[in-house]
């Protein structure tokens, strides 16, 4: 006898313009970084609002004072702190340096112009401390720091990857623009890069306990 379990609640996912879903639509090393981190905390919202949340992504709303339609990069509709129903702004700002006061000058403008009291940035590179003072005088503002993920940010670099048998964790080696950087990551993360930059090696590669694994120094280039 067959039986099956009640389905959970459904959340309202509303993809906003066709840009949006024709860069979804890109292969991952093909989509700009930026996009690819503003689907990254699309998808981390997901996880961590209410089902009776609604979430857009990529949509617009009207100025008030600009008359105009504005872009807002991920639109959360959900009952905050208890109070009736409320809609929240999520700006992110993926940047290779802090975010400094001008860009929250122009977050605070966005939310005054949509008319949305609340509203999170949220950057991969943090905040200067003026941006930080400016922020407090913003009501309802709510200033991130989130990471992008890994392989998004290391496929795009390229960098050298380094991985001895047996061992539980890789390396991977790049110029930042700065300074040269070599951190460790995990075997399934150079594992997906491997895939990514060189297959053929990926092919060979086994994770720890099992048999040895290729190693890699020097991407081919493509």
């Amino acid at each position: 006898m067959l039986t099956t379990k009640p389905r959970p609640p459904v959340r309202r996912v509303t993809f906003g313009t066709p840009r949006q879903k024709e860069m979804t639509a890109l292969p991952t090393s093909h989509r700009p970084l930026w996009r690819a981190y503003e689907s990254q905390i699309y998808q981390s919202l997901l996880a961590e609002v209410p089902p009776s949340a609604e979430v857009r992504f990529d949509t617009t709303l009207p100025g008030r004072f600009s008359g105009i339609e504005r872009q807002i990069d991920v639109l959360v509709t959900d009952i905050f702190a208890g109070l009736e129903k409320h809609q929240m702004i999520v700006d992110c700002k993926c940047f290779s340096r802090p975010i400094d006061v001008i860009h929250v000058e122009a977050f605070a403008g966005l939310l005054d112009d949509v008319n949305i009291p609340l509203g999170r940035l949220v950057t991969n590179r943090g905040f200067t401390e003026a941006a930080r003072r400016r922020a407090r005088h913003v009501r309802e503002a709510v200033l991130e720091v989130i990471e992008i993920d890994d392989f998004e940010l290391l496929s795009r670099i390229r960098p050298c990857i380094g991985y001895t048998d047996g061992a539980d964790q890789a390396t991977v080696s790049y110029f930042d623009g700065v300074e040269n950087i070599t951190r460790t990551i995990t075997p399934q993360l150079a594992k997906r890069l491997f895939q990514q930059i060189a297959p053929d090696i990926a092919g060979r590669i086994v994770l720890p306990h099992h048999e040895p694994i290729a190693t890699h120094e020097d991407p081919p280039a493509v």
